[in-house]
Parts: C-alpha cells; sequence; structure tokens
C-alpha cells in the first residue's frame, strides 16, 4: 500500500471516527501496510470493524492490524468456501507446487473461484496436458481466473511434520488402520508440508 492508498484508506476512516487524515498519518499506515493492496476486502475491513457488537458509548479507533485482521478473515471464508484442490504435476518441483497452490489459495481468497462444495470442486478440475511445463500448466488452469504466477522459493519434506490422516509424528512414517507401517506418506501430508515450506497459513493474508 502506497502512502496516497493509505490516505484514501483512512479518509474512508475518517467517516466513522472522524479523524484527521494528514500526510505523516499517510506514510505511517503504508509502511504498517506495505504488504496489503488497497482492494475492497481493506474497505471493508473498516465496515466491518465499525459495525462490530461492543459496548454503547464505547468510542473505537481503528489501527492498522485491524484491517490485516478483518480482511483476512474475509478471505479465509472465500477460500474455505471455494474447497480449493490441486493434485500438483509429477514433473513439478516442491517450489512449484507451492507457489501454484499459493496461486490458487489467493485467486480464491479474491472470490474468483467462489463458493463450491467439495464434489464440485473435484469435478472442476481439468486435464492441464500442456506445452510449457508445470507453470504452464498452472497459468492455463488459471487462465479462466486471470491469476499470473509468482515464484516463491520453498523445501517439501513430508517427514518434517505431523500427517493430518495418521497423525504420526515429525519423524516418523505413515501407517495405516492395522499400525503396519507405509513406505510412502499419505498424500494429505505431502501436501501439509508443501504449504509449511512455502509459509502458507490459512489466517494469513492471500
Amino acid at each position: 500500500m502506497t502512502p496516497e492508498e493509505a490516505g484514501r484508506l483512512l479518509a474512508h476512516a475518517a467517516a466513522f471516527d472522524n479523524r484527521q487524515p494528514s500526510p505523516i498519518a499517510a506514510k505511517a499506515w503504508a509502511a504498517a501496510l506495505d504488504d496489503i493492496p488497497l482492494d475492497q476486502d481493506a474497505i471493508d475491513a473498516i465496515t466491518t470493524y465499525y459495525s462490530a457488537d461492543g459496548t454503547p458509548g464505547e468510542r473505537r479507533w481503528l489501527m492498522p492490524f485491524h484491517i490485516r485482521h478483518y480482511r483476512a478473515i474475509a478471505r479465509k471464508q472465500r477460500i474455505d468456501a471455494a474447497n480449493v484442490v490441486y493434485d500438483g504435476d509429477p514433473d513439478e518441483t516442491g517450489p512449484e507446487f507451492t507457489n501454484n497452490l499459493r496461486q490458487l489459495l489467493r485467486t480464491a481468497g479474491d472470490g474468483q473461484l467462489g463458493a463450491r462444495t467439495t464434489r464440485q470442486a473435484l469435478s472442476d478440475r481439468r486435464p492441464l496436458e500442456l506445452e510449457a511445463g508445470p507453470q504452464g500448466r498452472l497459468q492455463r488452469a488459471l487462465a479462466a481466473i486471470g491469476a499470473p504466477p509468482r515464484v516463491t522459493p520453498g523445501v517439501a519434506n513430508p517427514r518434517a511434520v505431523t500427517c493430518p490422516h495418521c497423525y504420526a509424528a515429525p519423524g516418523k512414517p505413515c501407517t495405516g488402520p492395522s499400525g503396519r507401517k507405509h513406505r510412502d506418506p499419505h498424500p494429505s501430508r505431502t501436501k501439509h508440508a508443501r504449504q509449511a515450506a512455502a509459509g502458507i497459513t490459512t489466517g494469513g493474508a492471500a
């Protein structure tokens, strides 16, 4: 967010709390929200904050962390409702997988996937036989929703995390219902490890 954008954000907040926006305040807010865009979610965060239940007569004062908090909640709700499914590609690397998944989550957070049941999300997957490798595959998959890829480094080791399927502890192999050890980790554990390596969390900005 630039100082000019932060100034517009503060002008919107002033409609609720009668603050006096200034160039210095705009610069400070821009520094505090340097990784947050001035989008509708940021604007809506102000309305949500001042519309939340509270004590009658209580004076509220919007701060930068309120923008982060309520914007993240709104985006997480869209991501959860979209039931994002991305199986990846056998030829893509761990960093490519996490980058592609991150892009899908960001797209869902923007509301471009819409609310879908798990069945709908699975049926929406399209064959991605492509000419340009994994990155080209994602470009084609997202062509209808216009999300450009970004390169984000990451390293995934499934055994570095707890398996969400069988609850195998870090460093331990996955097991089946009978307790027999599996040579390969459960897919959900691999996915979780890739998300962790990419720094993807459901509560953060997408």
